[in-house]
């Protein structure tokens, strides 16, 4: 949830997250220390929630007169400078859950993709060797059907638990979803808690095999060892973005201390104590040239918060 203008008593807001029991809150938190990009200004509070009673008692709090964020590893987002008016969300503790039930593996919202592949290496699934390599959470990797190599995670959901802002649990079958290229809709508003993944069985071999095949390619043709945020632009229907942003002459292209990568284009690095603003910057001059040549307008994978 990301309301702008909101009004709110500051005062309120901070005793009563100070009263829910056991709650780890920080006042003033930098989010460059929480994302990927490693920019960012600072959140009023943020949170590291441990269980579902701590979550319901923070929306309690602050729905819906309070902006509220869920971030998970921060691989995906990039934050203002300002930072962020509200409360930030980082789940953890008894959420964090990585259970093997068959062909089945129940995750919980926060656990690393890179960490539910590793079980399924262990357990001989496969399903989502897809994956190895992109950084992130499950929570995330949902919330934008992250996908490559021709499969995406919606594919594998048997069913995902959701938590609405009043603290109410739904669960969805992967049929109640509304999920494409890089989008996953839910009936209700809410922050995924967790999800059933459905998987077949296989050979170690196998399996391994296809991890370092991707792994392969990820190093070869992307700058994974810089720091990113993945993807910045969705590929328009039927087209290449990366072909797009080579027609401009983007590729290398600076502002301070951002630039669009030398390996592949539709990735921006902040390669030298780059602000958010030098890669937002970068990100609104190639909708804005791009537009005026193919009048196009190209859609961001990131999230961009803060920013008008």
């Amino acid at each position: 949830m990301n309301i702008k203008n909101l009004q709110y008593n500051n005062t309120d807001i901070s005793e009563n997250l100070k009263s829910i029991k056991n709650l780890i809150l920080i006042t003033d938190e930098p989010l460059s220390k929480h994302t990927s990009y490693k920019v960012g200004g600072n959140a009023d509070y943020f949170c590291i929630v441990k269980n579902l009673e701590q979550l319901r008692k923070i929306f309690d709090a602050c729905y819906p007169k309070y902006n509220i964020f869920i971030l998970g590893d921060g691989t995906n987002v990039l934050f203002s400078d300002e930072g962020y008016r509200g409360v930030v969300i980082k789940l953890s503790g008894e959420l964090n859950k990585l259970k093997i039930l068959g062909n089945l593996i129940k995750v919980g919202s926060p656990v690393s993709l890179s960490s539910i592949i590793k079980k399924a290496l262990e357990n001989k699934l496969s399903g989502l060797e897809f994956a190895w390599g992109i950084p992130g959470t499950l929570g995330g990797s949902i919330s934008g059907n992250s996908g490559t190599f021709g499969s995406e995670i919606c594919d594998l959901i048997k069913n995902v638990k959701v938590c609405d802002y009043n603290g109410k649990i739904h669960n969805f079958s992967s049929n109640q979803l509304d999920y494409g290229y890089r989008y996953c809709k839910f009936p209700i508003n809410g922050v995924i808690l967790e999800a059933d993944l459905k998987f077949k069985p296989s050979s170690r071999k196998e399996i391994e095999k296809t991890m370092k095949k991707n792994m392969k390619w990820r190093r070869k043709y992307q700058p994974i060892e810089s720091k990113t945020a993945g993807s910045v632009f969705k590929n328009p229907e039927g087209m290449s973005v990366a072909k797009l942003l080579e027609s401009i002459n983007l590729k290398g292209k600076a502002i301070n201390g951002a630039r669009f990568s030398p390996k592949h284009i539709n990735f921006i690095e902040n390669f030298n104590n780059a602000k958010a603003k030098d890669i937002y910057d970068l990100v609104e001059l190639a909708k804005e040239l791009i537009y005026n040549k193919f009048k196009i307008i190209l859609e961001t994978e990131i999230k961009l918060i803060g920013f008008n």
